[in-house]
């Protein structure tokens, strides 16, 4: 029982039964489920992809930092996210409210407001513009790895920045 104990401590997992492939059903179950936690914990690293639209009308503060009522079209918006205009990146998102209250991330069809740094509406954004996650190379190169841990959404998304940064570079993320 000693030696028992100490696997526990370890966290070996053991899979203890009468009949064989009951056995081998359990270390399937626990072996998708493992590295199911583990691609989600390597998600959780990266930006993800996220498209959001500036609704006119909806201008609170033009800078320092502007804040700005949005629609997150897709994906998942989250605070210190990098966020980019026609291929650059031109901000990052400061805080997130919905109805006066801090939250920590908004997702597909929410109406929220945003506070951004570095922009000043007129100038580098404006009412109606649509805003994209600024991902990295790197980042993007590892979502496409990870893509079945995405929804059909943010998939459209990644090909809509990969698209525009192409503008520029056109092997990027390939």
């Amino acid at each position: 029982m000693q030696k028992l104990d100490q696997k526990k401590k370890n966290e070996v997992k053991i899979f203890n039964h009468d009949v064989i492939y009951k056995i081998a059903e359990e270390y399937e179950e626990w072996y998708k489920k493992e590295k199911s936690n583990l691609q989600s914990e390597d998600l959780k690293n990266i930006a993800r992809p996220c498209k959001i639209y500036l609704m006119p009308g909806y201008i609170f503060r033009q800078s320092h930092p502007a804040v700005v009522g949005v629609e997150v079209l897709g994906g998942i918006l989250k605070p210190r996210m990098r966020l980019m205009k026609d291929g650059k990146e031109i901000t990052e998102v400061k805080g997130i409210q919905e109805q006066g209250k801090n939250i920590g991330e908004a997702a597909k069809g929410k109406e929220i407001a945003v506070s951004l740094l570095n922009v000043i509406v007129g100038r580098q954004i404006n009412s109606g513009d649509i805003l994209y996650s600024s991902i990295n190379e790197e980042e993007f190169r590892k979502l496409k790895k990870l893509k079945n841990y995405l929804s059909n959404g943010e998939i459209q998304i990644m090909k809509e920045i990969a698209e525009l940064k192409r503008k520029e570079n056109p092997v990027w993320g390939i």
